[in-house]
């Protein structure tokens, strides 16, 4: 199969059964963002003298890769506004299966895309239409596992 930049992420606390094994819920998203995290600090001693510290492993500093979306809540078909904001805020703090917008076509098997996150911030959830049948929520995920 084919990875394509899909107009959509998986972000739930599940992952799905067969075929696509994927996090149980989709979102269209924006807005994506990588925001690369690591610890470095430098500092200076009484004497003048420079020292560094860094989290590292073996000898390399480890960069964690965090991300920031916009996802857009919208009713549909099965599920209201409302239901797709309470949705969210469920998942506000928890650990969390990710699949980014590149994965293979939906209805393949998504195992090998799949990133542990922990969604560690929810913005405003703000209406994009007059009618308050869209909004756009800004959510921050934080990679568990160095890449």
């Amino acid at each position: 199969m084919t990875v394509a930049l899909q107009r959509h992420i998986h972000l739930s606390d599940s992952l799905g059964g067969t075929p696509e094994y994927a996090p149980t819920y989709k979102w269209a998203a924006t807005n994506r963002v990588l925001v690369p995290n690591f610890t470095v600090e430098i500092d200076q001693s009484l004497t003048g003298d420079r020292y560094d510290f860094a989290i590292e492993a073996s000898g390399v500093p480890v960069v964690h890769k965090d991300w920031y979306y916009e996802l857009f809540l919208r009713a549909d078909d099965t599920y209201s506004t409302e239901d797709y904001m309470d949705r969210l805020l469920g998942l506000a703090g928890k650990r969390l299966y990710l699949v980014d917008h590149q994965h293979i076509a939906d209805g393949s098997d998504h195992t090998a895309y799949v990133k542990i996150v922990r969604m560690t911030k929810i913005g405003e959830i703000h209406v994009s239409d007059p009618g308050l049948q869209f909004y756009i929520a800004s959510v921050w995920l934080s990679a568990m596992v160095s890449e």
